[in-house]
């Protein structure tokens, strides 16, 4: 991306509530419930293991949760339909 320009960001918040997810066999995130306003910067900080990757990997629905809700825009990322998401999954603010 060139210095001088700005990455479009998403106009609809992300976030999940009560979500817990697995990777394998092990319960990795746990009754999780966050907001990321639209148009503003997050971050995730935490040690190595703690779960971010994770967490990161359902919100965009690389990695289903196991139980909880994740939205987009208010509306549950399940019933989103894939043309509609992609802005988001290909965006390197999001990624």
């Amino acid at each position: 991306m060139d210095r001088n320009s700005t990455a479009t960001m998403p106009q609809q918040s992300l976030g999940c509530t009560s979500m817990s997810a697995r990777y394998g066999a092990e319960l990795i995130v746990r009754d999780v419930s966050l907001d990321v306003p639209a148009g503003k910067i997050t971050a995730l900080i935490g040690p190595n293991g703690s779960g971010k990757s994770t967490l990161l990997q359902v919100l965009g629905r690389q990695l289903r949760a196991e139980s909880g809700q994740v939205t987009l825009g208010g509306r549950d990322i399940a019933d989103i339909y894939v043309e509609e998401r992609n802005p988001l999954a290909a965006n390197p603010a999001w990624a």
